[in-house]
């Protein structure tokens, strides 16, 4: 029964994954475009990045990306034709575009469909050269954060659970690992306060987490098969589109665009946190949560869990849930959101990104700050003090 409810989560996983991809393509086209008719200068920014973030609602490496992916699709038509029938993914994409050239093409597009995508990175990684320098991208294998199980007697386990409950009570609801992050930053402040400065060193703990991971990496990459079978699916097809020359035309263009996709990755977060929470990648036969989104989805593991933290933190807040489905707020906007919102103040910070007023200021403060506009790069500068600002006494008033 598990493995039936799981085969069907991968399938629609699987089925959402590619069309997200193909759409991100349509993106990366759009904006490559835009950029040739110099349309981030033209419209008031100083750079593609800018442009990405107030706009798109996304970063500006993630639109660097999207954009250099698209660029070199267009010159590897066989590329392009197996990312389109969902033979490779993104990623398997990306790894293959960065090396194709006419006269190896077919070989790279016929070897990325018969083997992974970690087998083929190291596959055709120069001898010689650094794994980090090849870089991983929005979507590779960058996520620093660990699991780590520990056995308590349960009066430990539940205190924790009450300490955990108390910090999403102060903080919002910000989940079991914010709370863990709360809770650290708490403790490493507090050892700090009561050391002298220097004596601490924790220079061989670090040499020992460091040697440990590369064992525990090593060992999970010689779990992992050459290749998981699992039907191809190319997702569905974006609408077909002729690129407007305007640039009036194709920020609306980009803007939709971005909007849906954000609307889809919360979608998309929703069913990953069912299906991790599940163990479905062990019943697809795969050997770890990374794999899976590696190599199933075309994503890393941490970029499937940025969507599953955009749906888990949405969870209480169905306003700004609501919104990133409309497509009223972007990715980017809805992730800050969800982090300096609370129930009472949700409401007020949808407008405020809406409006682009700063929701801390009342109606004659923002007129007479008009061109102080309230933008996505000054949310991420306040969530650095969202604790604070959930608080009652700071909650941002939002508009009359």
């Amino acid at each position: 029964m598990e493995e039936a409810r799981a085969a069907a989560v991968d399938g629609e996983l699987v089925f959402l994954a590619r069309s997200n991809g193909r759409l991100r393509l349509r993106v990366g086209e759009a904006l490559d475009l835009f950029v040739r008719l110099d349309g981030p200068r033209e419209m008031g920014f100083s750079s593609i990045a800018g442009y990405a973030l107030e706009r798109l609602s996304r970063s500006g490496r993630w639109a660097s990306e999207t954009r250099t992916v698209a660029r070199r699709m267009a010159a590897r038509p066989l590329v392009r034709e197996a990312f389109e029938r969902g033979a490779i993914g993104w990623a398997k994409a990306e790894v293959v575009l960065r090396h194709a050239k006419a006269d190896n093409e077919a070989d790279l597009v016929d070897r990325a469909r018969n083997t992974t995508v970690r087998k083929l990175r190291e596959a055709l990684r120069p001898k010689g050269e650094d794994k980090r320098s090849e870089g991983s991208g929005s979507d590779g294998d960058d996520d620093e954060r660990r699991h780590l199980e520990v056995t308590v007697p349960i009066e430990r386990a539940l205190e924790l659970e009450a300490v955990l409950d108390m910090v999403n009570h102060q903080a919002g609801p910000v989940g079991r690992g914010g709370a863990f992050e709360y809770l650290l930053a708490e403790a490493t402040s507090t050892l700090f306060e009561h050391t002298e400065p220097g004596t601490l060193d924790f220079s061989d703990d670090l040499d020992m987490v460091r040697r440990t991971r590369r064992e525990r990496d090593t060992r999970r990459t010689a779990e992992e098969p050459d290749l998981v079978p699992g039907d191809a699916t190319p997702g569905e097809e974006p609408e077909d589109v002729v690129l407007p020359h305007d640039l009036g035309q194709l920020d609306e263009l980009l803007v939709g665009w971005c909007a849906e996709l954000a609307a889809r990755d919360l979608w998309l977060g929703k069913m990953l946190s069912r299906f991790f929470a599940m163990r479905g990648w062990a019943s697809c036969g795969y050997v770890s949560e990374g794999h899976y989104a590696r190599e199933r989805l075309g994503m890393s593991r941490s970029s499937a869990y940025e969507r599953i933290k955009l749906a888990r933190s949405t969870t209480a807040l169905d306003r700004i849930a609501e919104a990133v489905q409309r497509g009223e707020i972007g990715f980017q906007a809805g992730r800050l959101l969800a982090r300096l919102a609370t129930r009472e103040t949700e409401q007020a910070w949808v407008e405020a990104i809406e409006n682009r007023e700063d929701p801390r200021f009342g109606p004659e403060a923002a007129n007479e700050c008009a061109e102080e506009t309230w933008s996505v790069r000054d949310a991420a500068r306040l969530s650095t003090n969202a604790g604070r600002l959930r608080q009652p006494a700071s909650a941002p008033a939002g508009p009359d």
